[in-house]
């Protein structure tokens, strides 16, 4: 996948968001027409909501045992 700016003025594709596209994410090998589209605000969100489920946990800690 590839993370690109967009240099264009195109409308971000999340459902209620009015605003204009500044990410463009793609696959190497599929045509732009099926890229997704998302402005900084939704690209912000959805880099937290997927670092909520994506960041594995810290170990345990095995010397502080009781």
């Amino acid at each position: 996948m590839i993370l690109e700016e967009v240099d264009y003025v195109i409308k971000c594709v999340i459902p209620g968001c009015e605003k204009n596209a500044k990410y463009l994410v793609k696959n190497e090998d599929i045509e732009v027409s099926s890229s997704i589209c998302i402005c900084e605000t939704c690209g912000k969100e959805l880099y937290q909501l997927l670092g909520k489920k994506l960041v594995p946990k810290s170990p345990k800690n095995i010397l502080n045992k009781k």
